[in-house]
């Protein structure tokens, strides 16, 4: 890759980089300009345990241009890359766990994060080329993204939905008691009670009768010692 190919790279995907951020981002990036850093948290930073082949494997399954970008970068620009390497690393441990926790939700992210790395991205190459072409690519990802959006909002609002019914259910069980149902609870608790007071006065019991000397037993009289004994001294 000649050194143009490689300055382009290295805009594209810094542009990625920062595109991606958010707002969010872009306002901690600011705050860290006024507020010089200490040398703790960046070596704290630079100590990250980071999988790189996981987040290069994440990046080829996923968003192949992508990971052809990050090719060059290592050499190129190893402080760009290890960002890039750090965020892909974030995102696959994140999504990895969620696929085992929720797929149904997974298979939306999955498909969220693909549209958005493919949409900063296009966004980013505009710096270099802004025409009719990128910008109706960059509607139409813009599009997908919001779709996508709507169904994960439809999924966690059918997921509270769940929870409410779980919830409403728990209350009426608790409204429905009768008193019965609630002097047995109260039986319960008492009983529980005395137990665990049984069972630490007993523990106090045998700790402090191990803990007590045991008495010396008394010595027998020496009958050759006796007073008016035969083999007493005269």
């Amino acid at each position: 890759m000649t050194s143009l190919q490689n300055s382009g790279a290295r805009m594209l995907l810094g542009a990625a980089l920062v595109l991606g951020s958010g707002p969010s981002g872009l306002a901690q990036s600011e705050k860290k300009t006024e507020v010089p850093t200490s040398k703790p948290a960046v070596q704290a930073a630079d100590l990250e345990v980071v999988n790189e082949d996981a987040a290069l494997e994440f990046a080829k399954r996923h968003h192949p241009e992508l990971a052809k970008l990050l090719g060059p970068m290592k050499a190129a620009s190893p402080r760009d890359y290890q960002k890039a390497i750090r965020e892909l690393d974030r995102v696959s441990d994140r999504l990895i766990r969620m696929e085992t926790r929720s797929p149904d939700r997974y298979a939306i992210e999955i498909e969220l994060w693909k549209t958005e790395s493919r949409l900063r991205l296009v966004a980013a190459k505009t710096a270099m080329l802004d025409d009719d072409e990128r910008r109706e690519q960059i509607e139409k990802l813009v599009n997908e993204r919001n779709q996508l959006r709507v169904r994960l909002y439809e999924f966690e609002r059918d997921e509270a939905r769940q929870r409410i019914v779980q919830l409403d259910r728990q209350i009426e069980s608790l409204k429905s008691q009768e008193s019965q149902a609630v002097r047995k609870e109260v039986d319960r608790l008492v009983n529980s009670a005395r137990s665990s007071a049984k069972r630490v006065k007993t523990r106090l019991k045998n700790k402090a009768g191990e803990g007590a000397a045991p008495l010396e037993k008394p010595k027998a009289a020496d009958p050759k010692r006796a007073p008016g004994s035969p083999g007493a001294s005269q």
